[in-house]
């Protein structure tokens, strides 16, 4: 059994190495795509506008609070908070507790510490959103309190703030100053993206295989479905991890060269390590299941190139998902692409990745298997 997994594993790499431009092209596309977008993304990613909506909860409701939130609307997008829970990753949560007007008052007169309001990050949320939002809620602060109490030297009642008046929260321990450069997001984004594009070569192998009888030959010898498509796994899983390496040194050291921010050192090389075997796996199942399902190479390459694309638009992918409206945050969670994207960026960013990748690793891993699982069935009723 052993001695014929390795045959079909070392039959796997030489057609590999017979489509040397199948396999130019799984290394070239997102490179070019890293280099270009992170150049692009420069001024999206260092604008003020960048921040998305803000939710608020305000529970004090009194005079201070009411001249407060007029004066943050003016400054950020402000939607009424829909519970009272924690945000959810990409969301930040402003809460105003009952009392507000006191605490603040408070703080002018400095004698208290205490915080006046809870600012609550998701861990989606980068540093310079927090920046952002932070110099926001000061100068509303400052002019709302210049409203209720008459005095207009904004910039004193602001140096009598300080930077105690907001308490920062941010589930785990991701740091508060991360933050997502442009070369930090594209780099990740078009490595999912070209770890998925396997689905071309693969499925085309495969479709080819079937159409010359090498697959029903191999059947004869006693070569089960499962071994069949299992043998093509470990083959693609290394393409998988030389294209991580690849784009891993192009935003160290190329995209710097071409006028980029160079990318940041992982915040856990194990985490990424596990989230790259995971989007591996996943991309190959998918790939399997299309080379499966499909009858011919147009009909792999259009099926296989549209999920692809579909995939990688509702998953932050294409475009990043702070720029996204809110309502299409959620179907983030509907692609593949959306959690290896998230599992990479903590990776890069917390220092907890290891914690906090459990859960796009179980959906890239279960993504994978129940691809797998039926491409295993599908072939294995074929005659």
């Amino acid at each position: 059994m052993m001695h014929r997994t390795l045959a079909l594993l070392v039959k796997e790499l030489k057609v590999l190495a017979r489509d040397p431009h199948g396999l130019l092209v799984l290394f070239a596309m997102p490179a070019v795509f890293i280099l270009v977008m992170s150049i692009a993304l420069q001024d999206v990613f260092n604008d003020e506008g960048s921040v998305g909506s803000v939710q608020l909860r305000d529970d004090a409701r009194d005079e201070l609070s009411l001249s407060f939130r007029e004066h943050l609307a003016g400054r950020l997008h402000l939607l009424p908070a829909e519970d009272a829970g924690t945000p959810g990753r990409d969301e930040i949560l402003l809460i105003l507790d009952d009392g507000f007007d006191q605490r603040l008052l408070a703080l002018v007169e400095e004698e208290t510490t205490a915080p006046a309001l809870r600012l609550l990050a998701g861990n989606g949320v980068d540093g310079r959103s927090l920046q952002i939002v932070n110099g926001a809620i000061q100068m509303a602060l400052g002019e709302a309190l210049s409203d209720v109490e008459g005095d207009g030297e904004i910039g004193a009642l602001l140096e009598r703030l300080g930077r105690h008046a907001v308490e920062q929260q941010r589930p785990g321990r991701a740091d508060p100053g991360a933050v997502v450069s442009s070369v930090q997001q594209s780099v990740p984004a078009w490595l999912v993206f070209g770890m998925f594009f396997v689905v071309i070569p693969l499925s085309t192998v495969l479709i080819g295989e079937r159409q010359q009888g090498t697959l029903s030959r191999l059947r004869l010898t006693g070569v089960g479905p499962m071994h069949l498509l299992l043998s093509k796994v470990p083959a693609y899983l290394i393409v998988n991890l030389l294209q991580l390496m690849l784009m891993l040194a192009i935003g160290f050291w190329l995209v710097p060269l071409v006028g980029g921010e160079a990318l940041s050192a992982p915040a856990s090389a194990l985490a990424l390590l596990l989230v790259a075997l995971s989007t591996g796996l996943a991309a190959i199942g998918f790939a399997l299941l299309v080379g499966v399902i499909a009858r011919t190479h147009m009909q792999a390459t259009t099926v296989g190139g549209v999920f692809n694309i579909i995939f990688a638009a509702a998953g932050g992918i294409m475009v990043p998902r702070f720029v996204m409206a809110d309502s299409m945050h959620a179907v983030a969670w509907l692609s593949p692409m959306g959690w290896a994207l998230d599992g990479f960026l903590d990776a890069f960013l917390r220092t907890d990745a290891l914690a906090v990748i459990a859960l796009p690793i179980t959906g890239l891993l279960a993504f994978g298997t129940v691809c797998l699982l039926l491409a295993m069935m599908i072939l294995a009723r074929r005659p």
